[in-house]
């Protein structure tokens, strides 16, 4: 997948995005959340959530963490303890939902400047690596780290280009 950038204005709506969903549905507060830049073509992680969206643009939106991370924030999410889950398999679904929750609360952002966004069902990979094709050596993408409590979450939007 090509990419192009997000602008300023996008970078701080999916901050906000990420902040209503953490606080509201996790009920969690971020203790810092920080744009960080990425130079890379290829990320991992214990655990990666993908959402893709046809529109306006193309693209996906993509959060990766820990496992124990994940489990956490989806143990509060649920009012249930991390180990109450029997595997990891069990917590999969409420990581799902959060990254439709974070997309489709920055959805509203972009449809409000006159974009459109269809979203499909989100995608958690375990222990996974998402290689992204770019047309522009050197790109670098602003990402989203957010710090809680409990771990860390990064946070990002690829774009197809043009």
């Amino acid at each position: 997948m090509a990419v192009k950038e997000l602008t300023k204005e996008l970078v701080h709506s999916l901050r906000d995005s990420i902040r209503e969903v953490l606080q509201t549905m996790v009920f969690v507060t971020p203790t810092t959340i920080e744009v960080e830049q990425y130079a890379g073509q290829t990320f991992s992680d214990e655990v990666i959530g993908l959402l893709s969206f046809t529109g306006t643009q193309c693209g996906m939106l993509c959060i990766r963490s820990t496992e124990n991370t994940v489990k956490t924030m989806v143990a509060q999410m649920l009012s249930m303890e991390p180990g109450e889950f029997a595997s990891f398999a069990d917590a999969v679904d409420g990581f799902g939902e959060v990254v439709n929750m974070v997309t489709g609360s920055f959805k509203n952002t972009w449809v409000t400047l006159g974009n459109t966004m269809d979203l499909s069902v989100p995608t958690v990979i375990y222990h996974g690596y998402v290689s992204l094709g770019s047309s522009t050596p050197g790109l670098t993408r602003p990402w989203v780290k957010v710090v809680l409590p409990f771990g860390a979450i990064s946070v990002g939007i690829v774009f197809e280009a043009d």
